[in-house]
């Protein structure tokens, strides 16, 4: 299950307990948001021995979203060591999901 990221201690927690943080910025006005809400999930839990993955609602926590450039929701960003690796933004299928992040955890290995 995906943990969430209200405030800037928790995001500070995060980056500095785990090496891999996948971020789902959503809001919950954003349709597209509900449908990958169950594909995140799923991939956080299928992934959660190696990846930290959080939630982050826009609307209560917008100055982190900003300072990752989030322009649309639903957004997933993938952290190493607090360092951007790469964004996937939309919403798409599960195994789209699975192999956007198995790529990217693969080429920074």
């Amino acid at each position: 299950m995906a943990n969430t990221i209200s405030n800037q201690q928790e995001y500070d927690a995060a980056v500095a307990e785990n090496d891999w943080v996948l971020i789902d910025f959503w809001a919950t006005w954003c349709g597209p948001c509900k449908s990958m809400a169950p594909v995140f999930e799923a991939v956080a839990e299928e992934n959660q021995d190696s990846v930290f993955a959080a939630k982050v609602d826009v609307d209560q926590f917008g100055e982190l979203a900003a300072s990752f450039n989030v322009r649309g929701v639903p957004t997933l960003a993938l952290l190493h060591q607090g360092k951007l690796v790469s964004d996937l933004v939309g919403a798409h299928p599960q195994s789209s999901v699975e192999s956007w992040l198995n790529q990217n955890l693969t080429v920074a290995a």
